[in-house]
């Protein structure tokens, strides 16, 4: 089994909105894992879908509004900073000894 059926990413569209002359279309992004069971017909899925952008489209021009993920943001931000205070602190400790 290759690295393709086992995770998939894919952006879709959901349905378009019309409103005011405007036709508004949701997209996102969704990570698709599978993970194969002995049994063919088994197996576990988990799939993570996130907002990317909202395309509008007025007078036949269309402008993408992407979406900002805050949160994502600072976890991956706070991430970085701990590695980069708690692996030089590891590697002092590992030489102390």
């Amino acid at each position: 089994m290759n690295i393709r059926q086992l995770i998939q990413w894919e952006t879709k569209a959901a349905p378009a909105i019309h409103h005011e002359g405007q036709t508004i279309t949701p997209q996102s992004q969704a990570i698709t894992f599978r993970l194969p069971l002995p049994n063919p017909q088994a197996g576990i899925v988990y799939v993570w879908n996130r907002p990317v952008a909202v395309l509008v489209e007025e007078g036949g021009e269309v402008t993408r509004i992407p979406i900002y993920n805050l949160n994502r943001i600072m976890i991956f931000t706070l991430l970085g900073i701990s590695m980069m205070v708690l692996l030089p602190l590891w590697f002092l400790s590992r030489l102390t000894r």
